[in-house]
This record gives structure tokens, C-alpha cells and sequence, in this order.
């Protein structure tokens, strides 16, 4: 791209303006019928990146903490990754949060660990589950599964 930024305000199903962030010139934008050579390759595009989620299904560890509701929040997967690495007693330290709160987690046992915040030496329980799920979330599922196409009308108006 040349670093410009644009929005997109969609106004009908098949037809949206493009307005540059800077300069705010809007420009149509369309939604066209693909050709059949660009059909062609977007399914093969599609089954490539279909074969990719296969693999990527499946029995995953999750490691989670246990929220003051008594609720379980999971770690986010790079961290789940870490803890799963540690040896019993072992410990990681890390930033976590906008208020960039360091904590440190102690693994105790092949399915528990102990969370505990530096600086309030506040502990919060750990526990390793096995879930079936899709590693990707659903935003990124669908990019890499839906093809939209569109055109937009160029300054001279073609």
C-alpha cells in the first residue's frame, strides 16, 4: 500500500464509500461479481486455507486462572505454551495488563500452578484443562474464509 489510511462506510449491501482519513476525499466503492478465473483460484485459495484450519483443530492445553468471581479465565495461548514448559516448582515471570502488573506462576503439579501478583503477593489458583478448540478466533476464521470483492471508481470517475 502507499500508507494512507482510509474508513469504509458501508451503505447498502452492495455499495459503500471510501473516504480517505487525511484528505477526506470519498470515492464509491462496489460490490462485483468475481470472473470465473478469479473464482478458480479464490477455491483454491479457499480449500488451501480450509486443509491449514483442519490441522489446526483439535485437543489443545488451556491454562486458566481463577477470577475473584470464582470464574476461570484462560491465559492467552504464548503463556499457556510457557507454563506448560515448566518443570514442578519451576517458575516463569511476566507483564500482564494496561497497568503492566508483573506476576510470577509456579507450576505445582502436572495440572496446577500458582499465579502470584509482585507486587500485592496476591496468589490466584492455576489449572491445566484439555479443550477442543480452534486456536484462531472467529474474526480470523472468517477473513480467511470469506471473499468479497470489490471496485471502486477511480478520480476520472471510471
Amino acid at each position: 500500500g502507499n500508507g494512507q489510511q482510509y474508513v469504509i462506510q458501508k451503505t447498502s449491501p452492495t455499495t459503500a464509500v471510501q473516504i480517505n482519513a487525511s484528505s477526506k476525499v470519498k470515492r464509491e466503492v462496489k460490490r462485483i461479481t468475481a470472473g470465473a478465473s478469479d473464482i478458480k483460484k479464490m477455491n483454491t485459495e479457499y480449500e488451501e486455507k480450509f486443509q491449514q484450519l483442519k490441522e489446526e483443530v483439535g485437543y489443545v492445553n488451556v491454562w486458566k486462572w481463577k477470577e475473584n468471581d470464582g470464574s476461570w479465565v484462560s491465559f492467552d495461548d504464548d503463556i499457556s505454551a510457557d507454563i506448560d514448559k515448566l518443570k514442578i516448582n519451576d517458575s516463569i515471570q511476566y507483564t500482564f495488563g494496561n497497568n503492566k502488573q508483573k506476576y510470577k506462576i509456579t507450576r505445582l503439579s502436572a495440572s496446577t500452578a500458582v499465579q502470584m501478583n509482585m507486587g500485592t503477593r496476591a496468589k490466584r489458583d492455576v489449572k491445566r484443562v484439555e479443550e477442543n478448540k480452534i486456536k484462531k478466533d472467529y474474526q480470523q476464521l472468517k477473513e480467511k474464509l470469506c471473499y468479497v470483492v470489490w471496485e471502486w471508481k477511480d478520480n476520472d470517475g471510471s
